[in-house]
Order: structure tokens, then C-alpha cells, then sequence
């Protein structure tokens, strides 16, 4: 208990130094922190106010097992989110989870669309796995 106090304490202080005032802010400093739980907690409050990069993270987390239980279908659900709202890696990363099936249901036509439009945006690993499986 004692713990978790003293690392909310440093992620609060953390913040105030580097002037964090969204909550994607507030999560990203305690993942560096490596306090995952905390990260979790302030990523989904701004992933749930539709904020894309959280999103992201959230879907991250989920898929490594960081700060929640691994869970890929919450990670693709996470990832669909901010991918609809054309962030690059998650549009890669639900491109990952259907070429895979992981958390949805294996899907090559899937996957493509999503590595097709994270490549539009330059992501280099959706430009890899377009070039290594689309001839």
C-alpha cells in the first residue's frame, strides 16, 4: 500500500515538472514509471473521452498484460477505436490482430485493409507486412 502511494506520489510530481494535464499525459508518465496500473487507469479515463492516442496505449496494455489481465480482444477492441480515427500504429496493430487472429477472428482481407491504411500514413511495419504477403 505503502508502494503504491509513494509511486502515485512521484507519477503527481513527475506531471507537475513536466506540465501533464491531460489524463493520456498523466498515463504515459506513469507507464514510464513502469506503474502500469496507474498508466491503465488515466488511458482509459481519455480513451473512453475518445482520444485516440490512449486508445492505442490502452489497447497495448491490454495486449501485453500491462497493468490489466492480457486480453486481445479488448486489445483489438481498443485498437479498432483509435484506428477508425486514422492513428497510424493502431491501424497497424488491428491490421496484426486479424493477419493473426488475435482477439478477433483470423481475417487476411481484414488485416490488409488496416495495414493499407497505416501505410498510406507511412507506418513502416504495415509497408513490411504489404510487401512481404501482397505480391
Amino acid at each position: 500500500m505503502r508502494t503504491r502511494a509513494l509511486t502515485a506520489i512521484a507519477v503527481t510530481i513527475i506531471c507537475l515538472l513536466s506540465g501533464c494535464t491531460t489524463a493520456y499525459e498523466k498515463g504515459a508518465a506513469a507507464y514510464k514509471e513502469m506503474n502500469f496500473t496507474e498508466a491503465v487507469k488515466h488511458y482509459k479515463e481519455a480513451a473512453e473521452q475518445g482520444d485516440a492516442e490512449a486508445q492505442n496505449a490502452l489497447g497495448a496494455c491490454y495486449k501485453n498484460g500491462e497493468g490489466v489481465e492480457k486480453d486481445h480482444a479488448e486489445a483489438a477492441k481498443w485498437y479498432r477505436k483509435a484506428a477508425e480515427q486514422g492513428h497510424a500504429l493502431a491501424q497497424n496493430s488491428l491490421g496484426y490482430c486479424y493477419l493473426n487472429g488475435n482477439g478477433v477472428e483470423k481475417d487476411l482481407e481484414e488485416a490488409f485493409k488496416w495495414f493499407k491504411e497505416a501505410a498510406k500514413q507511412g507506418h513502416p511495419l504495415a509497408i513490411k507486412y504489404l510487401e512481404k504477403y501482397v505480391k
